[in-house]
């Protein structure tokens, strides 16, 4: 009874050799993968543009809002805790208290609670919860959130009253 040994056939010949790809091929396919990377990232950073550095003047015109606002006139209106489900997957969960210039204000937010938190559950749901990680972004969600407000509670004040939400304050915020 012959034994085979490992590598050898039944009449002690050596396998035949592998052959080996052409300098020319891997090269070929080398190139070929480092166009499709560069195609791929081009499409993603045309998707994804970088955000504009918030700027020292953007900060201090957010902390003062109008100068016509009396501070014993400002109020804060609590819109309680939001839990939405975020665009991206995971859940955004937020207390949000809205600041308000005057008490007419305050009373016409108060009176519209439902759309207004109807709106504001909206946008959250519409963020990608990314946009939460750095300071541009969570500054772009309240800028949003304090413009779109003021849309929609501008024409119910009557005339002459100057009100406005002024700020809006991401008082908890938890991100999954």
């Amino acid at each position: 009874m012959a034994t085979e040994e490992k590598g050898t056939t039944e009449e002690g010949a050596a396998p035949a050799p592998k052959k080996k790809l052409p300098i020319g091929l891997i090269l070929i396919l080398l190139q070929t993968l480092g166009t499709l990377g560069a195609a791929g990232f081009t499409i993603w950073a045309l998707k994804h543009p970088p955000k504009p550095p918030v700027s020292k003047g953007e900060l201090q015109e957010r902390n003062i809002s109008s100068v016509m606002d009396l501070e014993a006139d400002i109020k804060n209106v609590d819109l309680q805790e939001f839990q939405v489900n975020a665009k991206t997957g995971g859940t955004l969960r937020a207390k949000i208290v809205l600041e308000v210039s005057n008490t007419q204000v305050e009373s016409l937010v108060n009176g519209k609670l439902p759309r207004v938190k109807d709106l504001v559950g909206s946008i959250l749901s519409d963020v990608n919860r990314k946009e939460f990680l750095d300071i541009q972004g969570k500054l772009a969600v309240k800028n949003h959130l304090r413009n779109s407000i003021n849309e929609m509670i501008l024409p119910m004040l009557p005339n002459g009253n100057p009100g406005i939400v002024r700020e809006v304050y991401l008082v908890d915020l938890l991100v999954n």
